[in-house]
């Protein structure tokens, strides 16, 4: 009898520790996360609070925003502009991804809204964004945007009744260690060692397995290259 009050006694002190680390982890989890307003977004997915603060979100990438004299890509103001409408005046919580900052030095977090949804996914279900891989982002999260950016495929939600419509045919060549894949005839294609070489029969089909346009051959239309436009 005593052996039974004893070994219940002990798994009770157990369970009661146990809870307790459970609490402080959490806890330090949540303090790592911070809680911001006010954000001005720059394109879709790069925004500024307390002025000088840019975080980026992870995961994704939004068509850019035209410098220097060079034109906008197709979708880069209405992206920039559906980003501001759902956040712009939200209290957002900064969730950081791999070492929370990128090479840039910005912020590089899953942001969270006030009904804690992800932005990021959000914006990739518009079709306001598409996947963008890198390795210090989570499993879990590339695989809820990826599933994001299928829906919205399959919906032509965005700027996808557009762009999947502009892509050149051809063969695409990926690069399956960066996720990038590189347009028919673009010669930095023709650099990805054999090894490490996938090939799409279309552009569609590179997006759908998670691949994103490499930068030195970026085939995202300019918008003055597009006949319709808006969002």
């Amino acid at each position: 009898m005593r052996r039974s009050i004893c070994s219940r006694t002990i798994v009770a002190f157990l369970s009661h520790v146990l809870v307790s680390l459970l609490v402080v982890l959490c806890a330090q989890v949540e303090a790592q996360n911070l809680v911001v307003s006010g954000a001005t977004f720059l394109d879709g997915d790069t925004f500024v609070y307390n002025r000088a603060s840019k975080v980026r979100l992870a995961g994704i990438d939004t068509p850019e925003i035209g410098h220097d004299g060079a034109p906008d890509q197709y979708y880069a103001e209405a992206s920039r502009k559906i980003a501001a409408e759902i956040a712009g005046k939200a209290t957002l919580v900064l969730v950081p991804v791999g070492a929370g900052k990128d090479r840039h030095g910005r912020g590089l977090c899953d942001v969270r809204l006030p009904d804690g949804r992800s932005l990021n996914e959000v914006l990739v279900e518009k079709g306001a964004a598409y996947v963008y891989y890198h390795d210090d982002v989570p499993q879990a999260l590339q695989a809820r945007l990826l599933a994001a950016q299928r829906r919205a495929m399959d919906a032509r939600a965005g700027f996808w009744k557009v762009v999947l419509e502009s892509f050149p045919a051809g063969e695409y060549i990926g690069n399956r260690n960066s996720h990038r894949f590189f347009s028919p005839g673009c010669a930095e294609g023709r650099r990805v060692a054999s090894r490490n070489r996938v090939y799409f029969s279309t552009a569609e089909d590179a997006f759908r397995a998670g691949f994103s346009p490499a930068r030195p051959c970026n085939i995202w239309p300019a918008v003055r290259n597009v006949r319709t436009g808006g969002v």
